[in-house]
């Protein structure tokens, strides 16, 4: 989904996602490993892990399950 439409439903934290983070977060969300979104994006993995690093940085969350109820609970 676009992330405009997104955008006024989250909180500030997810707001603070650039695109490529979003982009990203949504497709770890989904379930995609490593080298899936790595080919997907056409990225190297290192900057799979470099992107996964800062999202959950940002959003202060330790994995992608907690990333996830931190989406569900922003809907």
């Amino acid at each position: 989904m676009d992330r405009k439409f997104w955008k006024k439903y989250f909180s500030n934290s997810i707001e603070s996602l650039s695109k490529r983070e979003f982009e990203e977060a949504q497709l770890l969300i989904n379930g995609y490993g490593n080298l899936e979104i790595s080919n997907k994006l056409d990225v190297q993995m290192s900057t799979v892990i470099t992107y996964k690093n800062g999202i959950f940085e940002k959003l202060s969350v330790n994995n992608i399950v907690a990333l996830s109820d931190l989406f569900k609970e922003n809907e």
